[in-house]
């Protein structure tokens, strides 16, 4: 399931089929069950919230904020800005814990790369390091990029040693980048950073604040970062909820050839009254056979 719920991790199984056909040319066709986890009972469901809630899937929408960071890391040179720590799939703020034995040796491979991570996942937090070189020793080595400061009492005052530009504000993600007001553009080659676009799970709510606040997390829980909830929308009918993956598979190990998302129209989620959130199942109603549990409601 894409992104996983608090339920299970992205990667657990909840359907598959064989295919045993070799040397397919051309389209082959299979049916692929629809239940959860081999339960007759429960089948995929049509995720539908109608308020903010720990657990919802939101949006990130374009008024989030837009900083800027040191220039990226690029390999010609050795120089440059890159996140912390590295996951199985991406780093830094995307960054998941491993979840089976194929992330944790993907990991291991990945971490013999230079640049080199100051912390790993056990951290729990994002960093953004900056890899540079020391003329004097004629060597690159990585640190933690320096915090923009504010240098004067100007427009455009926060910076670094590490960024190229000035900016209007300090970063609310990174202490090492600054906000940019400027219709989100960054200046002489920094790296622009945001979530807009970006998708994730709420973690936590805060409605008592003058301006009220929604916590997100884009890594299972590992890490979360706050928004305006005037930020996020909720995610009714997520264009890819679920995800079908190609996997060949050998006796010691699998990969993961294609990913390829869908969504579910009907029917809808039963909602879990115990934990306040919806299941990401629908569960039938043995009392009204055809029917599921719940359907109708809106919490």
């Amino acid at each position: 399931m894409a992104h996983g719920t608090p339920y299970q991790p992205e990667r657990m199984l909840i359907s598959e089929v064989q295919i045993t056909t070799r040397s397919v040319t051309g389209y082959y066709t299979t049916l692929l069950p629809t239940t959860w986890m081999f339960n007759q009972s429960r089948v995929l469901c049509a995720y539908s919230e109608s308020t903010l809630r720990i657990g919802s899937l939101v949006y990130i929408k374009a008024n989030a904020p837009v900083c800027c960071c040191p220039p990226p890391y690029t390999s010609a040179t050795r120089v440059g800005s890159f996140q912390c720590p590295i996951g199985p799939t991406d780093n830094g703020r995307f960054a998941y814990r491993s979840q089976s034995m194929a992330d944790i040796i993907n990991v291991d491979t990945l971490l013999l790369d230079y640049p080199f991570c100051s912390i790993d996942m056990s951290s729990n937090k994002d960093l953004m390091m900056c890899s540079v070189y020391d003329p004097i020793n004629r060597r690159h080595y990585t640190r933690e990029c320096e915090n923009a400061t504010k240098t004067s009492e100007e427009q455009r005052s926060w910076g670094s040693v590490d960024l190229r530009s000035l900016y209007e504000d300090e970063c609310p993600y990174y202490k090492s980048c600054g906000l940019t007001l400027d219709k989100g553009k960054c200046r002489k080659g920094d790296l622009r950073f945001t979530f807009q676009g970006s998708v994730g799970i709420v973690t936590a709510l805060d409605n008592t604040n003058v301006i009220p606040q929604v916590f997100v997390t884009f890594n299972n829980g590992r890490t979360s970062y706050k928004f305006s909830q005037s930020m996020v929308k909720l995610e009714t009918y997520p264009k890819s909820m679920y995800e079908i993956w190609w996997v060949v598979r050998s006796p010691t190990h699998y990969t993961v050839q294609k990913r390829k998302g869908f969504n579910v129209t009907s029917p809808k989620c039963t909602f879990d009254t115990t934990n306040n959130r919806f299941f990401p199942y629908a569960i039938a109603n043995s009392d009204k056979p055809g029917t599921y549990l719940d359907n109708s409601v809106t919490p």
